[in-house]
């Protein structure tokens, strides 16, 4: 399942005898029609993803009072679209792993459904902590979102979904077809829980606006007469303090079932 491939390298792949899950030669070798998923697929395709999520009992605790929350939000994708499709900003979605993301919408996963969406307090630019200040307001902080995530947390959804190519590539050979759809169906649900936790928690890694967020938080109990000057790469905004009595900031940890990551 690498990355670049084309339909007609699983055709030539499959008239070699190898599997077209692991790419193997091996005596239960699967067949496959394969084609092309993000390009026609709506749920491929980068969308605003305010409004989406998957209240399971689980998600809506990491809210004061559950989903939606009381202050302005913006969805963000757990697992980011652009681990799974190359070209996503554009009208020309193509699919980064053809194979993996053919067999992930056959298990009815897509990047855009409910249970891949975290609801996080709204950044609209350059120094707009009002959303995190309310956040913390509630006792359930979470980090902002906006425009510009660091480079970071790209690379730790690249690396999951490496992990979960490796996984159920290496448990290929022995297992039925279906049994092998049925626990990539299983393990993508893991996956997407722990991107999901990490971002909730804040972990290292995957920290969206990690300059942002620290000056969130300290101006959070900062005077009025506290200002600091937040920096961006074109521009910069000067930021009073919000003057809220002290209050220490826990990043909640959701009990969600990450399997193997």
């Amino acid at each position: 399942m690498q990355i670049g491939e084309t339909v007609a390298v699983t055709v030539l792949m499959q008239q070699q005898n190898k599997c077209v899950i692991c790419g193997k030669k091996h005596a239960d070798a699967k067949k496959e029609k394969m084609k092309t998923t993000a390009p026609g697929k709506s749920g491929w395709h980068r969308k605003t993803m305010t409004g989406i999520f998957e209240s399971d009992g689980v998600r809506e605790t990491i809210y004061e009072s559950g989903f939606p929350p009381s202050y302005e939000y913006q969805g963000h994708h757990a697992l980011a679209l652009s681990a799974l499709v190359r070209d996503a900003n554009t009208d020309s979605p193509k699919d980064k792993r053809l194979r993996l993301n053919y067999f992930l919408d056959k298990v009815g996963f897509f990047p855009n459904r409910p249970r891949n969406v975290i609801g996080l307090p709204a950044r609209k630019g350059l120094g707009d902590f009002k959303a995190f200040w309310k956040s913390v307001d509630g006792d359930h902080p979470l980090q902002m979102h906006g425009p510009g995530h660091d480079e970071a947390y790209f690379n730790q959804c690249e690396v999951l979904i490496g992990r979960l190519v490796l996984l159920m590539t290496s448990v290929c050979e022995g297992m039925d077809k279906p049994d092998w759809e049925d626990l990539l169906k299983d393990t993508t649900e893991k996956a997407e829980n722990y991107a999901f936790k990490k971002l909730a928690h804040y972990d290292s890694g995957w920290r969206l606006h990690p300059a942002e967020q620290a000056a969130a938080a300290r101006l959070y109990s900062a005077p009025r007469s506290t200002v600091e000057t937040i920096s961006g790469e074109r521009s910069s905004t000067d930021v009073k303090g919000n003057a809220k009595p002290p209050k220490a900031i826990k990043y909640p940890n959701p009990k969600l079932d990450t399997g193997p990551f």
